[in-house]
């Protein structure tokens, strides 16, 4: 640790365990006077923390300050005012009115998070880590699990969650993605409304069929996205701006959104092979004829955009493949097939359209 480094951790007066959580402290800010939260967080977590960096959104404490040292994250967050939902709920259910309030902020929380670039997965939701302010505003805490979603990969390396509250892929069937925070959604919103889980109490109420399709075992039966729950949540207009602020995904194309070296130069000279590979073709009429040189740009072009089209789809550019579910099947053969078939759609789609441009122009 360097000397600003030090400094920075000397600012900070230690005031102890919060809440008998050893690693979680309670210090205050000499200079300001300002209570806030210190943690240490493994270095793997290095996304989830610039993330946070990042954000605006007033669903998360704010991070004031992050630390490294040896290997590890020290991180001095915002102080959250206020008790666990678990402690709000006092043992017993909430008013449908109340619960729907909490559970409307919880989607906006989670939409930013699976918004992100990569996706951050929370994977611990559940009542113990929302905090509820004096005016019934969410915050959510402790993000010591969650992981960021790695494209192929098959499943998770360390199995973690609450047992009440996991999805079957938290248990190794899978990789975890944000249908999982979907599946603990749908618990929590049942806790809320029952005052029990799932496996003792299905709501019988206005949200039954929500909680059931949340929960479901297969993530493909899921809600796909946690907007649509939100919607099922009676969101408003306010909600649908704030959205539109939250989910407002990367316009960073596949390859560099991780901001990691090797893959950045990877991409650059894989796009670099596809635009030579595609503005370089060659096309012959069947009696042997030389297209014209606006035809043949019109098929080149054509040709290159249909190959450019398949890579944002598979790499679900901006969210645009979590449409269909197996883009994300358990099974790697599955999602191989359903890459090459994507492929070949888009590559005769390109020809149509270039068949299509030069039987217009005639030439």
């Amino acid at each position: 640790m360097g000397l600003a480094e030090e400094y920075k951790i000397s600012v900070y007066q230690d005031y102890g365990p919060l809440a008998t959580k050893e690693h979680i402290r309670l210090v205050r800010n000499k200079q300001t006077g300002q209570i806030c939260v210190k943690k240490v967080i493994d270095y793997t977590q290095r996304d989830v923390i610039e993330f946070r960096r990042k954000s605006t959104n007033s669903y998360f404490p704010q991070l004031f300050d992050v630390i490294e040292e040896n290997g590890k994250y020290i991180i001095i967050e915002e102080y959250v005012n206020g008790v666990t939902l678990e402690e709000y709920m006092m043992g017993e259910a909430l008013s449908e009115e109340k619960a729907v309030k909490i559970g409307r902020q919880v989607c906006k929380a989670l939409i930013d998070l699976h918004h992100a670039e990569p996706m951050i997965v929370y994977r611990d939701l559940k009542a113990e880590n929302i905090m509820v302010t004096s005016n019934d505003d969410v915050k959510l805490v402790d993000f010591n699990i969650s992981r960021t979603f790695q494209e192929g990969k098959k499943r998770d390396t360390v199995l973690l969650g609450t047992a009440e509250y996991a999805a079957p892929e938290q248990f190794g069937y899978f990789q975890t993605d944000n249908r999982t925070d979907i599946y603990a959604f749908g618990v929590l919103f049942n806790y809320m409304l029952t005052g029990k889980f799932p496996i003792e109490y299905i709501t019988e109420g206005k949200y039954a069929d929500l909680v059931q399709k949340c929960i479901e075992l297969e993530p493909s039966k899921r809600y796909q996205e946690i907007e649509k729950i939100l919607e099922e949540l009676g969101g408003d207009e306010s909600d649908k701006k704030e959205i539109s602020t939250v989910s407002d995904v990367s316009w960073t194309i596949p390859g560099f959104r991780s901001k990691t070296g090797w893959k950045m130069i990877t991409a650059t000279l894989g796009y670099l092979l596809v635009l030579y590979m595609g503005l370089s073709m060659e096309f012959v009429k069947e009696n042997g004829e030389v297209y014209p040189l606006v035809l043949l740009w019109i098929y080149r072009l054509s040709i290159t955009a249909a190959q450019i089209a398949t890579i944002f789809f598979v790499c679900n550019y901006r969210g645009i493949s979590n449409i269909i579910p197996i883009y994300k099947h358990r099974f790697l053969i599955i999602r191989v097939i359903s890459y090459i078939a994507t492929w070949f759609v888009f590559f005769l789609m390109a020809i149509m359209v270039a068949g299509i441009i030069e039987t217009i122009i005639n030439i």
